[in-house]
């Protein structure tokens, strides 16, 4: 939750840059390990488990499943979440419109990410503005 509040309050931060480097690393090394730590049992998985609701209801029945999906959600929505603060920084996008989207990438991953697109293109309609350049 520490790099969550530190992309709403202070995202182009360096501290906060180190946090989320940090996290990122770290859920994903674990992941890595764990991934690694049961090759065995993941490769006997039938590979049509992974594409048939059925077949996914009961990988997501086993506490392993669970908790791969739960390091793999924290990355990937910090990651997404990383990446729309510190974009939306570099396009002079105001904090306080930021808010809600860091909000709902946190809380539901997608549904935060299409709105800050969402914001994002309408600021550029709006202000004629996209990235700011090192030089300015």
């Amino acid at each position: 939750l520490g790099a969550w509040a530190l992309l709403c309050l202070v995202p182009t931060w360096k501290g906060t840059r180190y946090v989320c480097g940090v996290t990122v690393a770290f859920f994903s090394l674990l992941y890595v390990g764990l991934i690694a730590g049961d090759i065995e049992g993941i490769m006997a998985t039938d590979s049509d488990e992974f594409f048939q609701l059925d077949g996914i209801i009961r990988e997501f029945a086993k506490p392993s499943t669970v908790f791969f999906g739960w390091i793999h959600y924290v990355v990937m929505d910090l990651m997404c979440g990383w990446w729309a603060a510190t974009d939306a920084a570099a396009r002079g996008i105001p904090r306080l419109l930021m808010l809600p989207c860091t909000a709902m990438i946190f809380i539901m991953g997608p549904v935060g990410l299409t709105l800050y697109i969402g914001v994002r293109a309408v600021w550029e309609q709006l202000c004629g503005a996209g990235p700011k350049s090192k030089a300015e």
